[in-house]
C-alpha cells in the first residue's frame, strides 16, 4: 500500500485531512498539519525529482526534523525524531501513516475515536468505534483501580488505589470498590524490539466540525500575530537603519572636523588641546597618531640650553607642518564619500608618498627605525 499510488494505509484520511489542514500555499493550520505538509513535500520530491529526505534538508526545502524547529519542537520533538528515522530509512509510507495517526488521535476524545474510513468521530463503545480502534492498531484494555482512599490499604497506596489488570467479576469490583477505566495502547516497534505505548485521548468531546473550526480560528490568530510581529520587526529595522545612518553622518562630520583641525593646526597649539586630539576616539591613520604623540612629547619637553630650544622649535615646526599635510590629505579622501548613502565607508589614510615622508620625519627625530617601531607598538597595534 503506497500513498504515491493513492493506496496508502489511511488513504481516505490522508485525502480528507490534507485538504482540511494544508492550504494551497503557506504554513498549515497547526503543527501536525505542518508536519503532514512537510513529509508530503519530501515524498513528492522523491517521486518527481528523485530527491531524498537528506537532499530536501540540504537544499533547504524542509527543516531537519531533528533540529528542534517548528513544527518538530516542544511536544512534537519526539515525533520529528521518529519521522527522521523513518525517512532516513526510506520508509516514506510509514512516515505519512505516523503523522496521520497523530492527527486522527488529536481529533479524537475519551468518548469518540476518529474513523479513518469515514473521516468521522464514532463512539468508542460502538461497533464502528471498535473497528476504528483496530484500523488504528490500538488495543483497548480495561484497568481496575481498587481501594482508592480506603483504610484497608496501606497509606502509601490509598491515594491512587491498587491497579489490577486482570478481569474481575462485578461482585468483586463492588467489594473492592474498584473504578474500571478503559486504557488504550498501541504496539510500537523500535529497531527489532516491540513495546506498547499508552495512548492518551483528549477530554474535548466536541463534534469534528467544531474541532476544525477551532483549528482554523487559531490559525487565523497565529497569522495575525505573525503579521504583527513582522510589522514590528520591519519598523524596528527601519528605525535601526535611520539611527545607524544618523550615527554615520555624525561620525563622518566629527571626523572631518578633526582633520580640518589638523590641517589648520598652528605651532602655538596649547598642550591641553593637543592632548585632546591625541586622546580623541576619532579614527586615525597610525602615522598621524604617532606624529601627534611625538608633537605632544616635544611640546612638554623641558629644555635649558639655546641649542635645545632651537632644536625643539625646529622639530615642532616640522611635526606641525606634517600634520597640516596629513589633515589636508585625509580631508581630500573624505570629500569623495557621501555619508547619507546606505552603504559607504571612508578611508582614514594619508597618501602613500606622505606616509613615507612622515615616517622618515619620525626616524630623523627619534633617531632610528627601531624607535619608530617601538612607538607604533605602544600606540597603534591592537
Amino acid at each position: 500500500m503506497s500513498y504515491s499510488e493513492d493506496k496508502g494505509k489511511y488513504q481516505k484520511a490522508y485525502d480528507f485531512l490534507y485538504n482540511k489542514l494544508v492550504p494551497s500555499s503557506g504554513r498549515a493550520m497547526n503543527e501536525l498539519g505542518e508536519a503532514l505538509r512537510l513529509v508530503s513535500k519530501v515524498y513528492y520530491r522523491l517521486n518527481n525529482d528523485g530527491d531524498s529526505y537528506y537532499d530536501c534538508v540540504e537544499y533547504g526545502m524542509v527543516p531537519d526534523f531533528t533540529g528542534n524547529n517548528y513544527p518538530f519542537d516542544k511536544e512534537y520533538k519526539k515525533l520529528g525524531q521518529e519521522l527522521d528515522m523513518l525517512l532516513s530509512s526510506s520508509k516514506y509510507d510509514q512516515a505519512v501513516s505516523l503523522i496521520l495517526f497523530h492527527i486522527m488521535l488529536s481529533l479524537s476524545s475519551e468518548s469518540n475515536i476518529y474513523n479513518p474510513e469515514t473521516n468521522k468521530l464514532v463512539p468508542l463503545e460502538s461497533v464502528k468505534g471498535r473497528k476504528a480502534l483496530a484500523d488504528l492498531d490500538i488495543n483497548s484494555v480495561f484497568i481496575n483501580y481498587c481501594g482508592k482512599n480506603e483504610e484497608w490499604l496501606p497509606e502509601s497506596l490509598r491515594k491512587d488505589g491498587v491497579k489490577i489488570t486482570k478481569s474481575l467479576s462485578e461482585q468483586t469490583k463492588i467489594e473492592l470498590k474498584c473504578d474500571t477505566i478503559r486504557e488504550l495502547y498501541k504496539e510500537k516497534k523500535t529497531g527489532y524490539n516491540k513495546h506498547t505505548v499508552k495512548v492518551t485521548l483528549s477530554k474535548d468531546n466536541t463534534i469534528l466540525s467544531k474541532k476544525f473550526s477551532k483549528i482554523q480560528n487559531q490559525h487565523k490568530k497565529s497569522i495575525k500575530e505573525a503579521e504583527r510581529k513582522r510589522t514590528a520587526l520591519q519598523k524596528k529595522r527601519e528605525n535601526d537603519k535611520k539611527k545607524l545612518l544618523k550615527n554615520k553622518v555624525k561620525d563622518y562630520n566629527v571626523t572631518k572636523m578633526f582633520y580640518q583641525e589638523l590641517k589648520d593646526l598652528k605651532i602655538g597649539k596649547r598642550v591641553d588641546s593637543l592632548k585632546k586630539l591625541v586622546d580623541s576616539k576619532i579614527k586615525k591613520d597610525p602615522i598621524v597618531k604617532m606624529v601627534l604623540i611625538t608633537l605632544l612629547e616635544y611640546k612638554e619637553k623641558q629644555v635649558t640650553t639655546k641649542t635645545q630650544k632651537e632644536n625643539k622649535i625646529e622639530v615642532i615646526e616640522k611635526l606641525t607642518k606634517g600634520l597640516n599635510e596629513a589633515g589636508e590629505s585625509i580631508l581630500k579622501s573624505l570629500s569623495y564619500y557621501d555619508p547619507t548613502e546606505t552603504f559607504y565607508s571612508y578611508n582614514i589614510k594619508v597618501d602613500k608618498d606622505l606616509d613615507t615622508k612622515l615616517d622618515d620625519l619620525l626616524v630623523s627625530i627619534l633617531g632610528s627605525s627601531e624607535a619608530v617601531e617601538a612607538l607604533y607598538r605602544g600606540c597603534c597595534r591592537y
